[in-house]
């Protein structure tokens, strides 16, 4: 049994949850189609995405709290250099491309500024609007969590490999 979402969805544009609660974007046209997602993406992750993007340009001390170990956590992802070249990056995408990365943020807007997360209302943030850039800068940080999550899995499979006396042939050919 499916149940509509309240939205305020262009025309075209039908958003649905199905009984696991899995939202389901149908949609005329990829314009449509894009700005359901971005719809669905900020009404069930937009704490999520809202930090994601904070952190990633380093802002945390200036939004979330203004103490010693979040300036340290804004040094970090500073230094990654993750929003460095954006604007170049940006006027690299052909004009097809940008409007349909624009409809997903237009999406991503119509949740998150009128309904932002309640976490981020306790803390007094307002969300900015959702641009291509943070699409850029979350996809970033993703690829990089990835990597750095997979590189601590495989050290940990090295260690027990080590551990469970694999010999040094044997580890060496992986």
């Amino acid at each position: 049994m499916r149940r509509p979402l309240r939205a305020p969805t262009p025309p075209g544009v039908t958003l649905e949850r199905d009984e696991h609660g899995i939202p389901h974007v149908r949609a005329e046209t990829l314009d449509g189609a894009l700005w359901g997602m971005g719809y669905c993406h900020a009404r069930d992750r937009g704490l999520q995405m809202s930090l994601m993007r904070i952190l990633g340009q380093g802002r945390a001390s200036e939004l979330l709290a203004a103490t010693d170990e979040m300036l340290e956590v804004d040094r970090f992802f500073r230094r990654m250099g993750w929003t460095g070249a954006m604007q170049q990056q940006l006027r690299i995408l052909d004009a097809p491309t940008t409007a349909l990365l624009q409809r997903y943020c237009e999406g991503v807007d119509a949740r998150l500024l009128r309904r932002p997360p309640l976490e981020l209302r306790l803390l007094r943030v307002r969300p900015e609007p959702w641009r291509i850039e943070h699409c850029m800068l979350l996809s970033r940080m993703m690829g990089y969590l990835t990597l750095a999550q997979s590189q601590a899995e495989v050290e940990r499979l090295l260690v027990q490999l080590v551990q469970a006396g694999v010999d040094d042939e044997r580890l060496r050919a992986l």
